[in-house]
């Protein structure tokens, strides 16, 4: 990782982390000069909770407040490696570079039923089950498409059929599953100079026009078992503490309002994690955003009109 980060240009790269932080942390650790050369990093991980955003993490009944979704307080990936995660989040060279994608927001990317049907068209014949017309089509014909390109939209249907039962089973949501790892690297196309595949995203909840930005300290909750599932094991907690109010840019990552959700928790007051918040003077610097909003139609349509579509051509006509 090393070596593909200072091989690129000064602050144009970004490293994009969608599982533990494991290697991430170790990489800044033995590499800290990396942190001062990439322009940004993206973490799908963590959830705050609190009413950040309206998206529920679970619709089951008695868990309207929960916030993870491994344990009722962490999220998969922080919880898979805590030390890790507060490693990266409590680096200053890297906050002000972190963008955050927490549970808060994917919960609110769902692969709905139309969606599905966008993903794998009706019309679409199964690769297992080819039509006359395609079984006659010779595998050497520069015409023909690849097995690989024609599994690949039943593929991601699959998954996220998949995907859709475990959610309505174990959290409540039926609309469908949500869609955590690609809104981390979606977030990169922010700033993209082509509009056909800029993506809008927000820290802040609703509007767009906000002439503030909030960054965010970040703890994680490093005490507990492992093992242990309960509402009482608060291991892989982020907990999140606003630290700046600034002027917006005209980034289209755009801006942020200055509430804690968690002013009012006890359970972090009980835990002492408000404490020894690094300040920022003149709301310069310091601290990571988080992401609350996004342009979900937008997002969709670049992924299956433009992601999906580039695979297929990449996987490409058979030779």
């Amino acid at each position: 990782m090393r070596k593909a980060l200072l091989g690129a240009p000064r602050n144009t790269s970004w490293l994009i982390a969608t599982g533990a932080l494991t290697n991430v942390a170790l990489l800044f650790s033995a590499f800290p000069e990396v942190a001062s050369w990439i322009k940004g990093l993206s973490i799908m991980g963590g959830a705050i909770g609190g009413g950040l955003t309206d998206a529920p993490i679970s619709k089951m009944p008695g868990e309207q407040d929960r916030v993870g979704n491994i344990t009722p307080w962490a999220e998969f990936n922080i919880h898979c490696d805590p030390e890790s995660a507060h490693s990266i989040f409590s680096n200053p060279a890297l906050a002000s570079k972190t963008t955050l994608i927490p549970l808060d927001l994917t919960h609110q990317v769902l692969a709905t039923p139309p969606i599905l049907a966008r993903l794998l068209p009706s019309q679409q014949q199964s690769p297992q089950a080819p039509s006359t017309q395609q079984a006659n089509v010779s595998t050497s014909s520069p015409t023909s498409t690849s097995i690989r390109a024609r599994n690949l939209r039943p593929l991601f249907h699959d998954l996220l059929t998949y995907f859709a039962s475990t959610y309505a089973r174990v959290f409540g949501i039926s609309a469908g599953p949500p869609l955590h790892d690609p809104l981390a690297v979606a977030v990169v196309l922010a700033d993209h100079p082509d509009p056909e595949y800029r993506i809008w995203f927000s820290d802040e909840s609703s509007a767009r026009d906000a002439e503030v930005s909030t960054r965010w300290h970040i703890d994680v909750v490093t005490a507990g078992d492992t093992g242990e599932i309960s509402h009482n094991n608060m291991l892989g907690r982020t907990v999140a503490k606003p630290i700046t109010r600034r002027p917006s840019t005209s980034s289209p990552l755009a801006p942020g309002n200055g509430g804690n959700p968690l002013d009012n928790d006890p359970v972090v007051d009980s835990l002492g994690l408000r404490s020894n918040v690094p300040s920022s003077p003149n709301g310069v610097g310091g601290g990571v955003r988080i992401m609350r909003a996004v342009d979900v139609e937008k997002f969709w349509t670049v992924i299956l009109e433009g992601s999906v579509v580039r695979a297929e051509e990449a996987l490409g006509p058979s030779r």
